[in-house]
């Protein structure tokens, strides 16, 4: 059992452990291992979730203007998403960058409908049609 004196600060450490058998504390995972894979997860998982930026940005932008809800947002992304894993299956990244990236800049909110002026995104959403079919 470990000892604490009373009235002493212990800080909670998620990644120590006290070792039953001892009652010494224990590193449960290497700081080094954690931070390879933890640091770059959560970069990620704050990029997605502020919605800052790519289809999320795009999606949510779209919702307000056109008065949507968050179902709205989530269906706007899981269409980007499928259209993207799309792209990535036949090899069109760079032509599904391209559409998004110029539709992402162009869009605007006119008259409760955001999207890009007609045809300013065209030559760029022709060539990633033509090389998804």
């Amino acid at each position: 059992m470990l000892d604490i004196d009373e009235g002493a600060s212990v800080a909670f450490q998620p990644d120590l452990a006290v070792n039953p058998d001892d009652g010494k504390r224990m590193r449960l995972t290497s700081p080094k291992v954690s931070q390879r894979i933890v640091l770059p997860a959560l970069a990620l998982l704050a990029a997605f979730a502020t919605g800052c930026g790519g289809a999320g940005g795009y999606c949510e932008a779209a919702a307000e203007c056109e008065r949507g809800n968050d179902s709205d947002i989530q269906a706007c992304q899981i269409k980007f998403d499928e259209a993207a894993d799309e792209a990535d299956l036949k090899n069109c990244t760079s032509e599904y960058d391209d559409f998004f990236n110029c539709l992402e800049e162009a869009a605007r909110c006119n008259n409760d409908e955001y999207k890009a002026s007609d045809g300013q995104c065209g030559d760029e959403e022709q060539r990633w049609a033509k090389c998804v079919n």
